[in-house]
């Protein structure tokens, strides 16, 4: 599952004085990337969750969740069956990572945070935002079993006037380069699927009724 799409959206500047910055965590980096901590990745994120239900209209949040599922829904997603990717759904809590000069993170895949994390979900600021060179994100997809075939991967740039939307599953090798001038701004949140609520409100209704209905049901 891969894909990016262009999205025009009235949300202005974050204002990042406000923003508690820490150094970014660490995804699960291939093997020859696992070398001291300062060669995995330089870069720092929001220490908290930035909801966007606080600061970003519901307009352009339907764009975004609109746009997500316009993505998913056109790959053939092998993984889940079709009605879970129909369910799926971006949550409210995004992390704004920054990339200041020099700032990079090397080739990875992120980390599993829930049982219903299928996919990762960046919007890209335009340049005409925040101003940077370099920072290329690259993106490899459509085999999970051949992630090194340069053949299969996609490098990324930000557009000069709207926001990028980018989209991929969770196995899905990434890696920014680094940033030559100016910083470099990315909202980072997941893409979930709706199976879980759904089987646990089925549990809880069953339990009403005094009996279970967890023979039978997969995870």
């Amino acid at each position: 599952m891969f894909g990016t799409k262009l999205l025009n959206l009235d949300f202005e500047k974050h204002d990042m004085t406000e923003i508690n910055w820490v150094k970014c965590t660490t995804g699960r980096l291939s093997s020859e990337e696992r070398k001291c901590d300062s060669d995995k990745r330089q870069c720092l994120q929001s220490n908290d969750p930035i909801n966007f239900d606080h600061i970003m209209s519901e307009k352009d949040r339907n764009t975004i969740n609109d746009a997500v599922k316009l993505i998913v829904l056109s790959c053939d997603y092998k993984i889940y069956d079709s009605k879970y990717v129909k369910n799926s759904f971006v949550g409210v809590d995004w992390t704004l990572l920054k990339y200041e000069e020099n700032g990079f993170f090397a080739k990875h895949v992120d980390k599993k945070l829930k049982d219903s994390h299928i996919g990762t979900v960046l919007l890209i600021p335009p340049t005409s935002m925040y101003e940077f060179t370099g920072g290329v994100l690259t993106v490899w997809h459509d085999d999970p079993d051949d992630y090194w075939d340069d053949s299969i991967k996609t490098e990324i740039l930000p557009d000069d006037t709207k926001w990028k939307l980018v989209v991929f599953e969770l196995d899905a090798y990434h890696k920014a380069d680094p940033v030559l001038t100016g910083t470099r701004y990315v909202y980072k949140s997941i893409l979930r699927y709706a199976y879980i609520r759904e089987k646990q409100e089925r549990k809880a209704r069953d339990l009403e009724r005094g009996y279970s209905s967890e023979e039978g049901l997969c995870d």
